[in-house]
């Protein structure tokens, strides 16, 4: 994948530093009790060489300068990111590839995909597929290509971009929100199929992340298409159903009832509904009378048809 740069870091950006006493130029460091905004700046020195300014070290000198001052002191063209703490591993965390290769021939038909992956990769994240190479093995040891046809090739393509890279490109546009919920959810089904708890959090992280992102419209949330997936795919109580409940629980409305959703998702619903509601001061049923609840009689104009026509025929006749 490219990586995109460091919008601060261009090369050719940094010119070369002038003499002293040149002027018309904003590096040039004002001096003199007269500049209000370095009251008490040291100016930088310049190398015989003509090389850059070396800037003052902070002091007593320079320690009460204006943010202005600072800024432009900092040497220009260093980033001062600091680099993330897991970015430096100790060389028994490194993740040793190996040579061997897995083709993984995901969906089917028309959607059928090949991938390719490293062995010990697999082996590493998912107890599922680490059985199912040692099977294999155990039966046929060139066995390298394994079916997996009922799953999303979409979702495992993902999974793969998620094992090699630790990141998730599922990003879409903001009114999109409901594509990258498919597909994050088609991933969690995935990765709690063959047990990547790892990669079962990060689709989590991803879908929770989409849900705190500002959109267009209202579609901000999952919705009925993403209830069935997570519900269908999973058998037992999990996170995403877990946080599914909550959001509507929390923040949904009646309409949401509108849409085809699983009846085990509704009865959780209700569960959770009832478990967090806020009861009211009063008990309607204590303080109601009985003939509120009685059934309103309806009555309906019968006519008669056979009458109806006859009248009819002598209004004609005469």
């Amino acid at each position: 994948m490219a990586s995109t740069g460091n919008p601060g870091l261009h090369a050719g950006t940094t010119s070369a530093a002038k003499p002293p006493g040149s002027s018309g130029t904003r590096n040039s460091m004002p001096s003199g009790s007269g500049n209000t905004d370095f009251p008490n700046a040291t100016p930088p020195t310049f190398s015989a060489a003509g090389g850059g300014p070396t800037v003052p070290a902070a002091g007593p000198s320079n320690s009460n300068m204006s943010e202005s001052a600072r800024t432009i002191l900092k040497p220009r063209g260093v980033s001062t990111r600091k680099p993330p703490a897991s970015l430096r591993i100790s060389a028994k965390e490194a993740i040793s590839f190996g040579s061997s290769m897995v083709t993984l021939r995901v969906g089917e038909g028309d959607n059928l995909q090949t991938l390719t992956i490293h062995e010990n990769i697999l082996r590493t994240r998912s107890t599922l597929l680490q059985n199912t190479v040692n099977d294999a093995k155990d039966k046929d040891n060139e066995q390298k290509s394994f079916d997996f046809s009922k799953d999303d090739p979409q979702a495992f393509a993902l999974y793969t971009q998620l094992i090699y890279s630790g990141r998730l490109p599922s990003k879409t546009e903001p009114h999109e929100a409901s594509e990258e919920y498919t597909l994050l959810c088609k991933l969690y089904v995935l990765t709690q199929r063959i047990n990547d708890i790892k990669a079962s959090n990060a689709a989590m992280d991803a879908i929770f992340d989409r849900s705190r992102e500002p959109t267009p419209d209202t579609s901000t949330l999952p919705g009925g298409e993403h209830v069935r997936l997570i519900y269908n795919g999973t058998s037992k109580p999990c996170a995403a159903r877990r946080l599914l409940l909550h959001f509507y629980t929390y923040r949904a409305t009646a309409k949401w009832m509108d849409e085809d959703l699983p009846l085990e998702f509704v009865n959780d619903l209700a569960r959770s509904l009832l478990e967090r509601r806020a009861f009211p001061a009063e008990d309607v049923t204590k303080i109601c009378k009985s003939k509120d609840y009685h059934d309103q009689e309806v009555v309906e104009e019968v006519v008669d048809e056979a009458a109806g026509n006859a009248g009819a025929g002598n209004d004609v006749k005469e």
